[in-house]
């Protein structure tokens, strides 16, 4: 395996809550990806290296405003062999203080709260269609069922009630 990177918080492992956090995954490895992992979660989030600065290749992770702390690790790999990554980093345990904030939902985790208006709209406009048709369907259903009545007693009696 390759040379392990280093994880840091770039305002430090301790954050506020709502604080935006900003993580960073270098090495002097020239690697041409980082792969960023929480732990307990089935994903990773991946970004290419930067450009070599001070003798170092890196990755910055924006996670948004802290809401929620966790144990971070980032992996390096190249481009030839996306697969192959390198030895884990020493883990980074990221801490929250203070009361987070209900109104920012937490970046590396799924939240109710959040979601696309446009499948709000959509929801409601289907909701809206639906019950036009049922509503369409008994009317329908009520007229043929007053035209049997009345037509059941011959055309030309049908004819007669329709046209007064």
């Amino acid at each position: 395996l390759y040379e392990k990177p280093s994880l840091s918080a770039q305002l430090g492992p301790t954050v506020l809550a709502g604080e935006n956090v900003t993580l960073s995954c270098s090495s002097r490895s020239s690697y041409d990806m980082y792969h960023l992992s929480r732990e307990g979660e089935a994903h990773e989030r991946r970004l290419p290296a930067g450009p070599k600065v001070n003798g170092t290749f890196q990755a910055d992770f924006p996670l948004g405003p802290a809401t929620h702390g966790g144990t971070y690790r980032c992996f390096g790999s190249f481009h030839d062999s996306p697969y192959e990554w390198s030895k884990s980093s020493d883990p980074l345990l990221v801490s929250v203080t203070g009361n987070p904030s209900n109104s920012w939902p937490s970046p590396t985790e799924p939240s109710s709260k959040t979601g696309n208006p446009r499948h709000l709209h959509i929801l409601i406009g289907t909701s809206v269609v639906i019950i036009l048709f049922i509503l369409l369907f008994f009317l329908l259903h009520r007229w043929c069922s007053n035209n049997k009545k009345c037509c059941g007693n011959g055309p030309r009696v049908c004819r007669k009630q329709n046209s007064e």
